[in-house]
């Protein structure tokens, strides 16, 4: 047995010896051989930075001789019941150093991790090939759930298929102290459809609610080509997840400038931060510092008291309050109109 075996929290430090070690298990073991070190160093810069996911690793002395990664995970996991668990999603420890009881203790250390996080089940999985993984499982406490056999088949595009068009206009990418906004991608789809079929986010955007992912690639489509305006989605910098949306249309171009009107969402689990009235408060300055704009027009109902205090603080002025103008879940509503010129957002931007 050898002694004296230390454990720590990966950080970004840690990068390269411990990808070095997990190259080791998906390239040499034959669990990923196609993936390239590159492209596994890639993947677990990303992972390191998401609050999500987390790394241990095991050290003799100064060398380190194991890592595990694990994650908590709010989907379905195969023989598991409902809420959040933890899922370990990879351990190794270099071959010398095996049957010493370090895998055992990075797996516990997850664990202590998940139950931390909230957890009450712990998951994991291996090939079915893979009997020495399997026995490990089995030794430290896991028990067979389920045995799946996998399918494939190729899809042919259809027809009527989005195909989507990137802009010809310079990739954007604005920054606060918090947030990140920046152009739609590809990627961006299945994180839009799920903001934009959220009917709690969209209860007050009815009219826009994606019903199906073909309606997502489609608002997503115009959203990367930007032609009529700037669509950007919206990210925490600090774990890089997409909380929402922002953006504005032209609805007028005048020798002045072009007037817009701008709209906004975000999922619920964000709001009451500040977050929007940050994201607000920089397309505005955008919009009149850089792209030329003259005048932002926007609006709400005037019972969605969350949107209204964002346009206020963001420095929006109150232009009307229309009695029973929209029609809405049933009822007539009043909407309230706002907007901001470039003179005052200037000035707003200049005490900023």
């Amino acid at each position: 047995m050898i002694k004296n075996i230390s454990y720590r929290r990966a950080t970004q430090a840690d990068i390269d010896v411990m990808t070095d070690m997990l190259f080791l298990l998906y390239n040499d073991e034959g669990q990923a051989p196609d993936l390239s070190r590159e492209e596994l160093l890639a993947e677990n810069e990303q992972l390191l930075a998401d609050i999500n996911q987390i790394f241990f690793l095991a050290f003799d002395g100064c060398k380190a001789v194991g890592v595990s990664h694990g994650s908590l995970r709010r989907e379905y996991v195969n023989g598991t019941n409902d809420g959040i668990k933890g899922y370990l999603e990879a351990i190794y420890v270099l071959p010398e150093y095996r049957k010493n009881g370090i895998a055992a203790e990075l797996d516990k250390i997850i664990g202590r991790w998940a139950v931390q996080n909230g957890c009450r089940e712990m998951a994991s999985d291996c090939l079915l090939e893979n009997t020495g993984s399997y026995n490990f499982h089995l030794k430290i406490g896991y028990e067979e759930t389920e045995r799946n056999i996998f399918f494939l088949k190729t899809l042919e595009p259809k027809d009527d298929a989005v195909h989507f068009e990137a802009s010809n206009k310079p990739p954007i990418r604005l920054t606060t102290e918090r947030l990140v906004l920046r152009d739609y991608k590809e990627t961006d789809l299945a994180e839009m459809y799920r903001l934009w079929s959220d009917k709690d986010t969209m209860y007050y955007l009815d009219d826009i609610l994606c019903h199906s992912i073909d309606d997502a690639a489609k608002y997503l489509n115009i959203g990367m080509a930007n032609s009529d305006g700037h669509y950007f989605c919206i990210t925490e910098k600090s774990s890089d997840n997409f909380i929402g949306s922002i953006g504005y249309t032209i609805s007028e171009a005048t020798p002045f400038g072009s007037i817009v009107h701008m709209g906004y969402m975000m999922f619920p689990e964000y709001h009451g931060r500040g977050y929007m009235t940050e994201a607000v408060k920089k397309m505005i300055d955008f919009a009149f510092t850089h792209d030329g704009c003259c005048r932002i027009t926007t609006g709400c109902h005037k019972e969605n008291i969350a949107s209204r205090r964002v346009i206020e603080k963001a420095g929006f002025r109150k232009e009307a309050e229309k009695i029973n103008a929209v029609y809405h879940d049933g009822k007539m509503k009043d909407r309230l109109e706002y907007a901001i010129n470039k003179d005052e957002g200037e000035c707003l931007c200049s005490v900023r």
